[in-house]
């Protein structure tokens, strides 16, 4: 007896820098929204705090100081359990798939492990460039985390980090080199890329005007305080919550230091995926 199989929807979240436009880089038919839509999937897509898609407050506007008083924390917390709440609400379901890119990542393990009803809501996390195995970051972020804490402990008010005027001349340079058909420019277009993310072995798998889509959905604000929880936790080798002085962690706490997340209290099925040649989060941690 043939019958149709129930399908439960997906969740996808994207990651720190981008918006949910950066799963459409490619082509209709190697989008995986598109690939799951089709395949009768219901698909939704989260969008980060801070980025042009979620960037209105009910009561802050987006150029003050207290829209941007927030770390990936308090997205776990608060908006990523909305949007699960949301995706279920309407199709009508008890469960769904996630599907995170980076951040996203940690952003589920810190609701699955401070909400641990939620484990019951994932029925599989994908998880992708997995952002959680911090002693195996780039040397570079080990480099800069140090300088980006000192930078903050002197300059209070400089809680996000503005890229607007950045972006477009980032997109137009990426328009110029990697929608290029001359291959010395396609070249240091990929390079560029490359050293940022890792090299792709079989570079020729990706069309170059992928590349310049890669720039063009950036966001062009960055909440710097997810910055310094990261931060944070590369210089303590811990996975807590944020440090915000031992005076305020007292009252928000009840310690001087700040709690660690339970991973023990993740009890969702969990598949991680690491690039071969990632150099943010290295294959070994798997």
């Amino acid at each position: 007896r043939n019958q149709k199989i129930p399908k439960y929807p997906v969740l996808l979240m994207h990651g720190f820098l981008t918006t949910p436009m950066s799963f459409f880089i490619t082509s209709k038919k190697n989008s995986l929204p598109f690939m799951l839509a089709n395949s009768g999937y219901d698909v939704f897509m989260g969008s980060r705090r801070g980025t042009k898609f979620s960037s209105n407050h009910r009561n802050f506007s987006s150029e003050s100081k207290e829209f941007w008083d927030f770390t990936w924390h308090t997205i776990g917390m608060y908006d990523l359990k909305s949007m699960i709440d949301f995706t279920l609400e309407t199709t009508n379901k008890t469960k769904c798939f996630y599907i995170g890119y980076s951040q996203a990542n940690i952003e589920l393990l810190v609701l699955l492990s401070s909400r641990a009803e939620y484990n019951a809501k994932i029925i599989q996390a994908h998880m992708m460039s997995v952002a959680i195995t911090f002693p195996n970051i780039h040397e570079l972020g080990k480099f800069l985390s140090p300088l980006l804490l000192n930078y903050a402990n002197s300059n209070e008010d400089f809680l996000y980090f503005n890229m607007k005027t950045f972006i477009p001349f980032q997109v137009e340079l990426a328009k110029l080199l990697c929608n290029s058909f001359i291959p010395m420019r396609v070249e240091i277009c990929k390079n560029i890329i490359f050293y940022m993310v890792g090299r792709n072995r079989r570079s020729t798998e990706v069309h170059p005007t992928t590349y310049a889509s890669m720039f063009k959905n950036l966001s062009p604000r960055v909440g710097l305080k997810q910055l310094l929880h990261f931060a944070q936790i590369i210089m303590s080798g811990k996975f807590q919550q944020f440090d915000h002085g031992k005076e305020k962690n007292l009252i928000l706490y009840i310690s001087k230091t700040p709690p660690e997340y339970d991973l023990a209290k993740v009890v969702a099925p969990i598949y991680m995926f690491v690039g071969g040649q990632d150099v943010i989060f290295h294959r070994k941690v798997l």
